[in-house]
């Protein structure tokens, strides 16, 4: 399969990416002291998202690149065993368009987590940990998706739905051994402990190069996806596009989220339509939709001249 020609120059890349939400992470801690589990979320989707188009840009000047996050506080809440729990948190979503315009996409669903590597999975969070290891069939229970039922196939833990891990310990941004500011945890079959992949960036590189996450299939060709992993993704996706919250401005000090950013921000320089072309920042309750944050990268090749 075609792709972005990443490894002769990971490590670069890395490095670029790297540095960058290192930084992004020390000017929130610089600013704001402690931090929450939707303020690494919103970190991710509004400000590293802005660096990460920049530099995509520099690594690979023959793509075309498009970058959309959004920040929704409320998240999808689903029913199983007559109990509610969250689908996910933030979603990442890649789409790689091909010379030929054929498109392949990628998805990774995670439930995010302020914790330390190998920290004991918490009794509160013991049904999320049940429903990315045996994805059960449930049922969505608020918004647009409200009584809709999914079944996901296999019954099994996946690569395209983990644990995103932060620690908020302002050390974790040093680079000292043995620490890390953010990083993803697979869900094994059984497991009582978060097992941290401690870098954030290395592991969001191998989610370009397909070699971490789930693969789905276009919106109109869902029904080749006996898994209905496809249909789950594009339920996220599009009920997430008029999911947007105008929050005031509360200082993090008296414990609550910090919102100096907007909720919804896109750089492309793409010549079609982004995934998200078209979405609108409108004033919603919190009771109308309950949709994750996205992260969405968009990249495709110049077409060849002689074609």
């Amino acid at each position: 399969m075609e792709n972005l020609d990443i490894d002769s120059i990971e490590s670069n890349l890395y490095k670029k990416m790297h540095s960058a939400l290192l930084k992004n992470l020390q000017d929130a801690y610089s600013r704001y002291g402690r931090l929450f589990e939707h303020d690494f979320v919103a970190i991710l989707t509004l400000l590293f998202t802005k660096d990460l188009f920049c530099i995509l840009k520099e690594f690979f000047p023959d793509y075309q690149f498009g970058i959309t996050g959004i920040f929704c506080h409320q998240k999808p809440i689903v029913k199983f065993k007559e109990r509610g729990v969250e689908l996910g948190d933030l979603l990442f979503i890649y789409k790689y368009t091909d010379e030929n315009n054929k498109e392949t996409y990628n998805s990774l669903l995670t439930q995010a987590k302020v914790a330390k590597n190998y920290s004991n999975i918490k009794s509160g969070d013991k049904l999320q940990l049940e429903l990315y290891q045996t994805w059960p069939e449930f049922t969505y229970t608020k918004g647009a998706l409200k009584g809709i039922r999914r079944d996901i196939y296999c019954k099994k833990p996946t690569d395209g739905a983990q644990f995103l891990l932060f620690d908020n310990n302002p050390v974790s941004t040093k680079e000292y051994p043995g620490v890390f500011p953010i990083g993803f945890a697979k869900v094994l079959s059984e497991m009582s402990q978060y097992r941290v992949y401690p870098d954030f960036s290395k592991d969001l590189i191998k989610f370009l190069k397909f070699d971490n996450g789930r693969k789905f299939e276009a919106e109109k060709d869902i029904h080749n996806d006996s898994t209905n992993w496809s249909q789950m993704i594009w339920d996220l996706i599009n009920i997430c596009k008029d999911a947007f919250f105008k929050r005031k401005k509360i200082g993090i000090k008296e414990g609550n989220r910090y919102n100096e950013y907007n909720n919804y921000m896109q750089k492309s320089d793409l010549e079609s339509p982004p995934l998200f072309d078209g979405t609108t920042n409108r004033n919603i309750t919190s009771e109308e939709e309950n949709a994750p944050s996205i992260v969405c990268i968009e990249a495709k090749k110049h077409q060849s001249i002689n074609q």
